[in-house]
């Protein structure tokens, strides 16, 4: 007799992406950086890439992807839920018998 589960993680998350600039748009980004005191972060929110390289097609931020996009939920903000005859939920970082592997490339 075979039993089924249900096995969920819930929580925030995040979402990062990765794309492929020449060495001249670097400079770009980093001198915008420089002459108004900002960091990457600012540029991508803001969505200023488009501004800062403007011989490019260049849209929102999620979409500059062409290396890599990945997104998932984040150890410290999520939890584990098991469903099945009762329901178990664990919170993730409150437990020291999770371990948490990265696979990054």
């Amino acid at each position: 007799m075979s039993k089924e589960y249900t096995i969920e993680i819930r929580g925030y998350g995040m979402e990062l992406v990765k794309a492929k600039y020449t060495d001249e748009e670097i400079k770009k980004v980093q001198n915008y950086m420089d002459d108004n005191e900002c960091d990457l972060s600012d540029i991508m929110a803001n969505s200023l890439m488009d501004e800062i390289i403007e011989d490019r097609d260049i849209y929102e931020w999620y979409e500059q992807d062409d290396l890599g996009h990945f997104h998932g939920g984040e150890i410290e903000s999520c939890d584990l839920v098991i469903s099945g005859e009762e329901t178990y939920i664990q919170h993730l970082e409150d437990d020291d018998m999770i371990e948490v592997n990265y696979n990054l490339h």
